[in-house]
């Protein structure tokens, strides 16, 4: 049974797929709420999600595939009317954004388990455009640390799970000397698993937009790189009116690695696994190169923090649809995680790139780290495999790093191209399709089904979710009314002990496979 989340009109549900059909096993609440969850560090299943207009529910279990047993559940009851929410990566922490007012706090962040409210405060970040910088607290991977901007301070604190409170770490400047202030976007690299005599645990990556005819940032500090200040120097800091001139030489720290950008509006920041490197793309909503593009412009570029680098994969000249890291495979990611990768000696990275006039072309690209038994790792960034031109905008893989799916909506007839990439040679060929009108696909956990959604605000109509095999056939399919979102409910460790991933699919070479791109159907004219 793979346990699906829906949320619509009928409600926050849980679905469960038994391989031929979609049935309903619970309601967790009568409304349309949004709900979460999350694998804890003790490898339980955490769902969140909100029971009232001021109030949000955590719900512990066993796991995903034992939910009959219920380990905790608390609700808590917060000051002000919740809008929306997120969840830290082990569930640890609850980030609420609430429907007030200046001068109350419109952000909290929320201690899971106790309701305490750890941190506040009064941001004008905006949350519908989805855009790079949606929520102002940014957390690390094993929550750890937490990041935000207050003023012309980037903050760092470290939270103490004991005391549940926030302890000071550092401070650095949120903005260049000689740039004017404004709101901006901030990231934590993965942690590194790789050996580095130079770096931290984590790094921070900051990313200044582009404001009037001032240029952009993209900045990497390390932690060690944010200095303490005391209490009359943080409040100098935190003033936006004025520029903080008494503090300004002991906040400008040198950047580890920065990148100028002269135009950019939004980053979309996506790192490693292994923490060495990360990928930066620099978007425009109005494309002012020569190119012209409808969608507006992007660069995209490669950031190695190890090798200290950075490196141009696509220029301006060709819009980026898409691009996304491979998931490592499981026992790739043991080794890091457990620190055992003396054995590995060297690790391969993937990414997939989308880019150019449609139908775009679809290529790969390996990061080669190397000399993991010794002081330092290297790595080393090479164009892998050019899949050639495809009807597709749009990368989805299973969490293995087994398969890749390339999925066309926006004017590309619905295709979907089911692929097993393989490093240093050409795709293998699972499946392809056609599935119009689609606004998500995700793989399972097990990665046997794909699902398929229709989901609103894009479309109004015909929303719903449909389950389909590797071969791309429809198992299953159920409508809904004004459905927001769904998804698979992820799997502990325990249950992968006890079901495992599903056997790997062969597939044939890409290139046995005779492919052409078909001419632009109006969705108004298509047959459904």
């Amino acid at each position: 049974m793979q346990p699906i989340i829906t949320n619509s009109a009928d409600g926050a549900q849980v679905w469960s797929f038994d391989g031929k059909r979609l049935v309903l096993t619970q309601t967790l609440s009568q409304q349309q709420v949004k709900c979460s969850a999350a694998i804890t560090r003790s490898d339980n299943l955490m769902l969140v999600f909100l029971t009232g207009q001021q109030e949000i529910t955590c719900r512990v279990y066993e796991s995903t595939l034992k939910r009959d047993i219920l380990l905790k559940e608390v609700t808590h009851t917060m000051p002000h009317p919740i809008e929306s929410f997120t969840l830290s990566h082990y569930g640890t922490l609850i980030q609420l954004h609430c429907n007030v007012q200046r001068p109350l706090d419109n952000f909290l962040l929320v201690d899971a388990l106790s309701g305490t409210i750890v941190a506040s405060m009064h941001s004008t970040i905006r949350l519908a455009g989805f855009r790079s910088m949606s929520w102002p607290y940014c957390l690390s991977d094993d929550e750890d640390y937490v990041l935000f901007q207050d003023g012309w301070l980037l903050c760092l604190k470290q939270y103490d799970l004991a005391s549940r409170s926030l302890k000071d770490y550092g401070y650095v400047s949120a903005i260049p000397r000689d740039q004017p202030w404004r709101l901006i976007a901030y990231h934590f690299t993965s942690s590194l698993k790789v050996p580095s005599d130079s770096l931290d645990k984590y790094s921070v990556v900051v990313c200044i937009p582009s404001q009037g005819g001032s240029s952009g940032y993209a900045i990497v500090y390390k932690l060690s790189q944010f200095v303490e200040l005391s209490s009359a120097e943080v409040e100098i800091g935190r003033t936006t009116s004025t520029k903080p001139m008494e503090i300004a030489d002991k906040i400008m720290a040198k950047p580890y690695m920065y990148c100028m950008t002269a135009t950019c509006d939004v980053f979309v920041f996506k790192p490693s696994e292994s923490g060495a490197w990360f990928l930066l793309l620099e978007k425009t909503d109005v494309d002012t190169s020569k190119a012209n593009n409808y969608y507006g412009g992007t660069i995209l570029r490669h950031y190695c923090i190890i090798n200290k680098a950075i490196t141009l994969i696509t220029d301006g000249k060709s819009y980026v649809h898409d691009f996304s890291i491979r998931p490592l495979a499981p026992a790739d990611r043991s080794a890091l995680a457990s620190g055992k990768i003396d054995s590995l000696k060297a690790l391969t990275e993937m990414f997939v790139v989308i880019y150019g006039v449609v139908p775009p072309k679809v290529c790969s690209y390996v990061v080669m780290l190397t000399n993991l038994d010794r002081k330092n790792a290297s790595a080393e960034l090479q164009k892998d495999i050019n899949f050639g031109n495809m009807p597709t905008n749009s990368t989805s893989w299973d969490v293995a790093g087994r398969y890749l799916l390339l999925r066309g909506e926006a004017g590309m007839n619905g295709d979907s191209r089911i692929l097993r990439p393989i490093i240093n040679n050409e795709p293998k060929y699972l499946a392809k399709g056609t599935i119009h009108s689609r606004t998500h696909a995700l793989f399972s956990p097990r990665g046997d089904v794909l699902l398929y959604l229709v989901t609103k605000p894009r479309f109004t109509v015909d929303n719903g979710i449909e389950i389909f095999d590797m071969n791309l056939k429809s198992l299953a399919a159920q409508p809904f009314e004004a459905l927001s979102s769904a998804y698979f409910i992820p799997y502990c460790k325990a249950d992968y002990a006890a079901v495992g991933l599903a056997e790997e699919v062969e597939g044939v070479y890409l290139s046995a496979i005779k492919t052409e791109t078909k001419k632009y159907v109006p969705p108004s004219q298509r047959k459904k």
